[in-house]
């Protein structure tokens, strides 16, 4: 499943800690607004599936760790300045 990702533009004086804290923030984000769709399948299993609704939180956690990942990466300036996720 493929996650679009919001284009995450930072501060040029946030640090990598600060990056990653934001990803974070925004992964528990869309994770936790993803929180419907798993009450209604797990209310309505004939209509919603539950799998579905677990595989999204999960591609929103992978594409989280690998930003984290990329963020770590990071060496120069303008990299830092370019980062997206």
């Amino acid at each position: 499943m493929l996650i679009e990702h919001k284009i995450f533009k930072h501060e040029p004086a946030l640090t990598k800690s600060d990056l990653i804290k934001a990803v974070k923030i925004e992964a528990r984000v869309r994770i936790e607004a993803l929180n419907w769709k798993k009450e209604r399948a797990t209310e309505q299993p004939e209509l919603y599936s539950l799998d579905a609704v677990l595989d999204e939180r999960q591609a929103i956690r992978d594409a989280s760790n690998k930003a984290e990942l990329d963020i770590e990466q990071l060496e120069t300036d303008e990299e830092f300045q370019n980062f997206t996720w």
